[in-house]
């Protein structure tokens, strides 16, 4: 009885070059590529960092602005504001409207420019 013709082809595709082989023979430049990619994420990451740090911090001062400017609208619209013993605090209150709304202006302003700052950054 002769051999059975699948043996030989296993026996022929087991004693070749495999994948097996390859992926050993590479695993070292696969690493360094690995290495290196990381490297260059993390050197981009670190490029971010300063933008990302200053937008945080304006998007608290934009948060306090909005909040403070809520504040004095709610008081501008109560009738209490209207009574006659309080122009004083009154007029402080429009005047300090104005300025929150140009301190947020500007910081909307410095935010949008520093987001497109962070675009132009390679991704």
């Amino acid at each position: 009885m002769s051999p059975a013709p699948w043996r030989a082809l296993k026996t022929v595709a087991v004693s070749g070059p495999g994948p097996a082989d390859n992926a050993a023979a590479n695993g070292g430049d696969r690493k360094a590529q690995k290495r290196s990619e990381a490297q260059a994420r993390q050197k981009r990451a670190d490029a971010r960092k300063p933008f990302l740090a200053l937008q945080v911090k304006l998007d608290a001062e934009m948060k306090t602005l909005s909040d403070e400017r809520k504040a004095v609208e709610a008081w501008l619209a109560s009738p209490e504001a209207y009574a006659e013993d309080v122009r004083e605090p009154m007029k402080a209150a429009l005047e300090r409207q104005r300025e929150i709304q140009w301190q947020l202006a500007r910081a909307e302003t410095a935010w949008l420019k520093l987001q497109e700052q962070i675009d132009e950054l390679p991704a």
